[in-house]
């Protein structure tokens, strides 16, 4: 149920991002080149910001000890995880 209302809530906004104005200035080799030229640092400054994140509620160190936070520990690394997989 909270699925279903979280999914009715973001509809809008998902509908937003689909119908950005920028899909239609991205027709081009050259426009890709230059969106991308961009695009490649926002993302690697997120997974950066994203990683040390990771390192400062998780433990990514041998030996493995527990996080003293778990729930916060469990929204980073999944949020690492749904992003390095994509």
């Amino acid at each position: 149920m909270r699925i279903k209302k979280l999914e009715e809530e973001l509809y809008p906004l998902k509908e937003k991002l689909i119908n950005h104005t920028l899909y239609n200035k991205i027709n081009s080799q050259k426009s890709i080149q230059i969106f991308m030229e961009g695009h490649v640092y926002a993302v690697w400054d997120f997974m950066s910001f994203v990683k040390k994140i990771q390192q400062l509620l998780t433990c990514t160190k041998t030996p493995w000890i527990p996080s003293i936070n778990p729930i916060a520990a469990r929204l980073i690394n999944d949020i690492v995880l749904g992003e390095e997989a994509d």
